[in-house]
């Protein structure tokens, strides 16, 4: 059977850590989880260890808790954790979100796709700001708390984004696409990771802030595509000091500098 590697960056995300991790401690692919913290306050650092120390107590998975000496930023910390995972197949999960409910559902599909040059997003996302649960009953009589990007499993590659980008072609449905792939919380192959982003651009001198946006670019120039799953969802949290919220601007910037190269 394949084994899943769960990547989990954090940056003062210890309100919010125990449920990410714990929908995950089900799955009969998952068998490790790993966690870098990237320089967070002291305070939210030793709560962080704490409540780590106490899941693995009470689990099975192999859980790792990595901590860098100074904050990197989000794309190298991603970089970091995906070539600390032992496995092929990652699920780089954000610290604040949570996973969805029937997970392996999800894993079967991307098993049987059996290509490792896709990155695999959801097609909807469930968003609230504390009861992540009723976000999704909710959403059958108020669309406000989902997003869906498409009806069906759905193959994106860089001719759509230019189009979109050069005529505002709605190649999907809530969101354009540039908003889909600043989404992260994606499922790669670490070897084809390490080959598109790890080698070629860890030290890149471009401003990576959007990272996800990075990554797939990464993944397009390399004949990558972007393969959104029906059946994948995750519960995203609406938060005012998230990454995109407190970088100044430089996630908007970032976005904009990817948009010029896609059509370059």
């Amino acid at each position: 059977m394949i084994n899943v590697s769960v990547a989990i960056p954090s940056y003062n995300t210890s309100n919010y850590i125990e449920k990410a991790i714990k929908p995950l401690l089900s799955s009969k692919y998952i068998n490790e989880i790993i966690i870098q913290d990237d320089c967070s306050e002291s305070g939210d650092l030793k709560k962080l260890e704490s409540i780590i120390t106490d899941i693995k107590k009470n689990s099975k998975t192999n859980i790792l808790f990595f901590k860098n000496e100074n904050n990197i930023g989000p794309f190298e910390n991603k970089n970091k954790l995906v070539n600390l995972c032992s496995n092929d197949l990652i699920y780089v999960l954000d610290a604040d979100n949570i996973p969805q409910q029937k997970l392996d559902n999800t894993i079967d599909e991307i098993i049987k796709s059996n290509n490792k040059n896709y990155i695999y997003l959801p097609s909807k996302i469930y968003q609230f700001k504390n009861l992540h649960r009723i976000s999704k009953i909710v959403s059958i009589l108020n669309k406000k708390y989902v997003v869906r990007f498409s009806k069906e499993n759905k193959l994106v590659d860089k001719k759509m984004v230019k189009d979109y980008i050069l005529n505002g072609t709605p190649h999907t449905i809530d969101k354009h696409l540039m908003w889909v792939l600043n989404l992260g919380n994606f499922f790669i192959y670490k070897s084809n990771f390490v080959e598109h982003v790890t080698k070629k651009h860890s030290k890149t001198e471009l401003n990576i802030s959007a990272d996800p946006v990075a990554i797939s670019f990464y993944y397009f120039e390399n004949k990558g595509k972007i393969k959104l799953i029906k059946s994948f969802y995750h519960y995203h949290r609406k938060r005012g000091n998230s990454w995109a919220y407190t970088s100044g601007g430089s996630v908007l910037e970032s976005i904009e500098l990817f948009k010029k190269k896609f059509v370059e």
